[in-house]
C-alpha cells in the first residue's frame, strides 16, 4: 500500500473515532478500539507478522485511539456545559 494512502487511511480512522467518541452514548467511541484490538490479535494468531512488532503497534495505536476517545468525551463534556451556561443565562 502506497505510503500516503496509508496516512490517509490513519487520519480518517482517527478522525472517525473522535466522531464516535464524541456522541451523547460513549460506547460509540468503544468500537474502533475492540475492533483493532481483534484485528491485530488474528495477525498475531495467524502469523502474519511479528509477535514483538504487532504487539509494539498494537499498544501505541490502541494508546491513539483512547487518547481520541477521551479528546472527544472532553469535548462533548465542554460543549454540554456552554449550552447549559447558554441556558441559564437565557433564564435570567
Amino acid at each position: 500500500m502506497n505510503e500516503f494512502v496509508r496516512l490517509i487511511l490513519i487520519v480518517f480512522i482517527l478522525g472517525f473515532q473522535y466522531f464516535l467518541s464524541s456522541r451523547n452514548n460513549f460506547y460509540w467511541g468503544g468500537l474502533i478500539p475492540v475492533a483493532f484490538v481483534i484485528t491485530m490479535a488474528y495477525f498475531i494468531i495467524a502469523g502474519n507478522s511479528g509477535m514483538l512488532s504487532s504487539l509494539l503497534i498494537t499498544l501505541v495505536g490502541l494508546l491513539f485511539l483512547v487518547g481520541e476517545w477521551k479528546k472527544g468525551r472532553k469535548d462533548l463534556q465542554k460543549k454540554r456545559e456552554k449550552e447549559l451556561n447558554k441556558m441559564r443565562t437565557q433564564d435570567i
